[in-house]
């Protein structure tokens, strides 16, 4: 039986329809946010090679763990950006003269949260987050080290824009490659990298379990 959309809605990868106005999260799965975003060249493809989303997403979740930011920032930080997957990655510059857009990036960043950020009834991070200052601070970095790379100014002037000048930048380390990857590797590293972060946070949960177990043995020995 053939299903005719409304005008909000946008058909994604796995053959659902996600309502822009009233997103649905039984719709929205991993693989659809990761394979967007893979799909999405951050900059509005004016950079000088293809550089995704999802890419940047990871960069940032991989800077927070190596600044030794807790693993529900990590997670924050690889879906900061996830409402993009349908609202598309719009510069800068340009989000002040959209006036809908960031009621629709809160209420879609809402709706992806209840479809990945819930885990055996423990939520692996709250978006709240998003605007934490350590991930605010991260996301700026990552935008001036991807300009040096990739745009046309190599990143000329660009600290005057991103930089609060009573903060110390956040210094750039060998680990912090840009890889351009192109859209699959892109979208499998995402996915990868949600992952194992959900790993982590199992086996930190059965740790914490183990440890309260153990506690609550040796008061009755």
């Amino acid at each position: 039986m053939s299903y005719t959309p409304s005008l909000t809605e946008i058909e994604l990868v796995t053959g659902e329809y996600l309502d822009l106005c009233a997103p649905d999260p039984q719709r929205i799965s991993l693989y659809a946010v990761a394979h967007a975003l893979g799909n999405t060249c951050r900059y509005g493809g004016n950079c000088t090679e293809y550089y995704s989303v999802s890419e940047h997403a990871v960069l940032v979740s991989e800077k927070l763990e190596q600044m030794g930011a807790s693993l529900a920032l990590q997670f924050a930080g690889l879906h900061h950006d996830d409402a993009e997957f349908v609202l598309c990655d719009v510069p800068r510059p340009m989000k002040p003269l959209l006036g809908q857009y960031d009621k629709l990036t809160v209420r879609m960043d809402l709706a992806i949260w209840r479809a990945l950020a819930c885990d055996n009834g423990h939520a692996l991070w709250y978006t709240d987050l998003y605007t934490d200052p350590l991930l605010k601070m991260v996301d700026r970095w990552a935008c001036l080290h991807e300009a040096k790379a990739l745009m046309p100014s190599r990143g000329r002037n660009w600290d005057n824009i991103w930089w609060d000048d009573a903060k110390t930048p956040i210094p750039t380390t060998p680990a912090d490659i840009i890889r351009c990857d192109p859209p699959k590797t892109a979208t499998k590293r995402y996915q990868v990298r949600h992952y194992r972060l959900l790993e982590r946070a199992r086996t930190t949960r059965r740790t914490f379990v183990d440890e309260m177990d153990l506690g609550a043995a040796l008061c009755y020995t």
